[in-house]
């Protein structure tokens, strides 16, 4: 029988068991398997959407630098959307990045991916900017926040 560890961050009660990625796992094992791969135990959303910021300013610098990656960056959404698995709401979600591409400045398009407001953070949980960071360069990220948020 497992049991849930509970604990409260900034008056947020929070069931180690239920924040598991593996929660059929002994509590101890399935923690130690979910730092092997990654995964914060206490990865809030909070966490989640400043990474997603900090990569998205990464994006911006790259393209900044690189505009050519734009091309890419159309040509893999254009891709993306004829995908017949991909859901409606995801491709609604898609062709209103497809439209801010489309119809906005390089200049205006960065802005609105880096724009740190509810705005921005709703259009990033759908960002079409996958594949411009290399895996070292998001893995660092990653390294870069989980400390923070840890210690």
């Amino acid at each position: 029988m497992y049991t849930s560890s509970r604990f409260s961050i900034a008056n947020q009660t929070i069931s180690i068991r239920d924040s598991l990625p593996f929660p059929r796992l002994p509590r101890t094992l399935a923690l130690c398997f979910g730092r092997l791969i990654g995964y914060s135990l206490l990865m809030g959303h909070d966490l989640i959407d400043r990474r997603s910021l900090e990569l998205s300013k990464l994006v911006a610098e790259k393209i900044r630098q690189q505009p050519e990656l734009m091309d890419l960056v159309r040509n893999r959404l254009e891709r993306t959307l004829s995908e017949a698995r991909l859901s409606e709401s995801s491709k609604d979600a898609l062709r209103e990045w497809q439209k801010i591409l489309s119809t906005h400045s390089l200049h205006e398009v960065l802005k609105v991916l880096t724009e740190d407001s509810d705005e921005g953070q709703r259009l990033r949980q759908s960002s079409p900017f996958s594949g411009i960071l290399s895996q070292r360069e998001r893995l660092e990220v990653f390294r870069r926040n989980e400390l923070s948020y840890h210690g």
